[in-house]
């Protein structure tokens, strides 16, 4: 995360991409970065608490349809999540 300091998930749920974002979860919480589930079928976005991680695949990873609208956000800042 040199560049911007976040890194987002795409649509495509792999099992190598599945292990590479288990890896940046563990480090992410290990550096205290902020972890958020972005669910575009519902319009939101939730903070996601160290306590809750092992949840982030339950509700954010899957083969079908429903996830390609589902993204995991990793960032050095908290996200400035406001209503439109």
């Amino acid at each position: 995360m040199p560049l911007s300091g976040t890194i987002v998930t795409d649509s495509m749920r792999t099992s190598r991409g599945k292990a590479f974002w288990n890896y940046r979860i563990v480090e992410a919480f290990q550096h205290n970065l902020f972890i958020y589930l972005a669910d575009f079928n519902l319009n939101k976005i939730e903070l996601i608490d160290k306590k809750d991680g092992d949840k982030i695949f339950e509700k954010g990873w899957g083969t079908t349809r429903k996830f390609e609208a589902i993204r995991i956000i990793i960032s050095r800042k908290a996200l400035k999540l406001g209503v439109n």
